[in-house]
């Protein structure tokens, strides 16, 4: 891989991306605290900044290394309609199903970028589709079975599912490549991992969520674990994105050679 240095071109987007992680990392760390010791109005000052500081922090990296536009936009569009989840989720109850609208229409839009990624599948990764289906009803039904609420929960649980689907699908196809000797990008390997993973810390996060909401459970320190488990996935499919814009050609009048791949690192 080659190591990204700060140049006169691209002075301002490395800077941005150094200051925007410090800051996450600090009002991560911070909005943790004040869910573990009940602090709720420091909580909500800083909740809306978090996931912005890291659409922030992404961008950055994306328009540094020069990744692809796309991954910009998906970026820029899911994490805005996870911020509005967070804005609406803290109105109140009565917020709550578009709160979840909101976080659903995020996760569709990061989803349509990792699959359009993907390209085209062999098996056993075209199977995993059927099971995120599957695993989604499943889970509907145990957590709101005869409820209103049900299909909202099963759409939703299809999404979270879905990461784990595209991610477990992106590994298995780079393996299939590299047993074959075909050329592939090397960052595609860990781009999937980050999303398979972020996936199983949202499913967690709203795991919880759900247990409070729909079962009346009382978590021990179930605000701070929801909040570390979702900042985790968030920063783990943001970084899954940047990996995968990485993945493209390069321009033949920049390398002399349509071909090659461009593999960053931070």
């Amino acid at each position: 891989m080659k190591k990204v240095s700060p140049t006169p071109g691209n002075y301002g987007y490395w800077f941005l991306s150094r200051l925007t992680l410090g800051l996450f990392i600090l009002c991560s760390l911070a909005e943790v605290g004040f869910e573990l010791f009940s602090l709720d109005k420091a909580s909500g000052l800083i909740k809306g900044l978090l996931v912005p500081l890291l659409m922030m922090n992404t961008l950055s990296l994306i328009f540094r290394d020069r990744g692809e536009g796309a991954a910009a936009w998906a970026v820029s569009g899911a994490m805005v309609f996870h911020t509005a989840g967070d804005v609406l989720l803290e109105l109140g109850s009565g917020m709550f199903i578009w709160g979840l609208a909101a976080f659903l229409v995020g996760h569709v839009i990061f989803l349509v970028y990792f699959i359009r990624r993907l390209g085209k599948q062999h098996f056993p990764g075209n199977m995993v589709w059927m099971i995120a289906a599957v695993l989604a009803v499943l889970a509907g039904l145990w957590i709101a079975p005869g409820d209103e609420m049900v299909l909202p929960v099963v759409l939703y649980s299809f999404s979270l599912i879905y990461y784990l689907s595209v991610g477990t699908a992106g590994l298995l196809e780079y393996s299939r490549s590299q047993s074959k000797g075909e050329e592939t990008c090397t960052l595609r390997k860990p781009a999937f991992l980050y999303i398979v993973v972020g996936g199983i810390l949202f499913i967690l996060s709203d795991f919880l969520i759900a247990l409070s909401v729909f079962k009346g459970a009382d978590i021990r320190f179930g605000g701070a674990l929801v909040m570390a488990t979702y900042l985790g996935a968030e920063f783990l499919l943001s970084r899954g994105a940047w990996k995968l814009s990485l993945c493209r050609a390069v321009p033949v009048e920049e390398y002399g050679d349509e071909n090659k791949e461009e593999n960053f690192d931070e």
